[in-house]
């Protein structure tokens, strides 16, 4: 799948909204840092409604993200073509 290079950008916000990490405060956009990994992953270290950038999930997790921690979510696709995977 090839995908077209876009500049930062969101999903679901309104206006001046912007996504922030809860940890570092970074803005989280969907095709620079944001990633969807599976539910039994996120259940385990994470609440429903958390809100964290790439970096901290790795760093929650103790661990760098795979490509078998991440769903098929839009973003992912992003994240995947900006790590080479």
């Amino acid at each position: 799948m090839v995908l077209k290079k876009v500049k930062k950008f969101y999903i679901g916000c309104v206006g001046n909204m912007k996504l922030l990490c809860q940890k570092c405060n970074t803005e989280i956009f969907v095709n620079e840092n944001m990633i969807m990994i599976h539910d039994n992953i996120w259940n385990t270290f994470f609440n429903k409604s958390d809100i964290y950038c790439d970096h901290c999930i790795e760093n929650i997790l103790g661990r760098n993200i795979t490509v078998l921690d991440l769903n098929d979510a839009l973003c992912n696709y992003f994240w995947k073509e900006k790590h080479n995977l």
